[in-house]
This record gives structure tokens, sequence and C-alpha cells, in this order.
């Protein structure tokens, strides 16, 4: 299991980063420019925010 798991991880990089140009591109079209640097500070942030939650959960004595 763990090398078919490990054999479809490039696949699903790959995937998630053709996805993110395209939605990249459609947003260029649309918006100006400077929406992407904006959108990656949000994104940033929820991911942050998610990390800190995260690790309270699988590492509750460490905090």
């Amino acid at each position: 299991m763990t090398t078919a798991g490990g054999a479809f991880l490039p696949v699903a990089f790959n995937v998630a980063i053709f996805f993110a140009g395209i939605v990249g591109a459609a947003l260029l079209t649309v918006v100006d420019g400077l929406v992407l640097p904006v959108l990656m500070i949000g994104f940033g942030v929820v991911a942050f925010a998610l990390t800190v939650y995260g690790r309270r959960n699988a590492f509750p004595e460490a905090l």
C-alpha cells in the first residue's frame, strides 16, 4: 500500500499544480494581476491557522 501511495503522490502534485495554473490564468483574465498576491497571503494565513489548530490536536502535551 505504501508503494502504491508513493507512486501516486507525484501525480497528485502535478494535477494540483496544473489546476492552480488554470485558476490563476482565469483570475488574471477577469481581474487585475495584484489579486494573486492577495489571495496567496490569504491562503498562507489559512494554512498557518490550520497548522496551529492541527498541531494542538496532534501534540496536545507539547503546547
